[in-house]
C-alpha cells in the first residue's frame, strides 16, 4: 500500500511539471487601432514623447495625465483628454498619440508632438 501511494505521488508530480499557465504574450508592434470597434482595456506599459526641443522629457510626460500601470479604455476619453490638454498649454500645432505596440495586455504609446512655428 505505501509503495502504491510513492508511485502515485511520483506519477502525479511528474505530469504536473510540463504544466504552465497559458499567457497571452502575443507582441504586436505598430498595430492598428480600429476607432469603430468595441473599446479594449489596456494597461499602459510604457510612455515616450518627442518633437519638443527645450524642454524636458518628463515634464512634457506629465502634462499627458497618462501614468504608467493604469489601465485604459483604447480609444477612449483618457487619451482624448490628454490631446486636450497638450493643446491648452499653447505649445505645439500638432498631437499625435500612437500605439508603439501591445503585448499582452499591456499598450506602448508614443506622443509625437509639433512645436508651434
Amino acid at each position: 500500500m505505501k509503495i502504491y501511494r510513492i508511485l502515485l505521488l511520483l506519477i502525479t508530480s511528474y505530469t504536473s511539471l510540463g504544466l504552465q499557465a497559458q499567457l497571452d504574450h502575443t507582441t504586436r508592434v505598430k498595430p492598428d487601432i480600429n476607432y469603430t470597434a468595441n473599446r479594449q482595456r489596456y494597461e499602459l506599459g510604457g510612455l515616450t514623447v518627442e518633437g519638443i526641443k527645450g524642454y524636458d522629457d518628463q515634464m512634457l510626460l506629465n502634462l499627458s495625465g497618462l501614468n504608467i500601470g493604469q489601465v485604459y479604455e483604447i480609444p477612449g476619453t483618457d487619451i482624448s483628454e490628454a490631446v486636450r490638454r497638450y493643446w491648452d498649454q499653447k505649445l505645439v500645432s500638432d498631437v499625435q498619440i500612437v500605439a508603439d505596440s501591445i503585448v499582452g495586455n499591456k499598450i506602448y504609446l508614443h506622443i509625437k508632438l509639433t512645436p508651434l512655428p
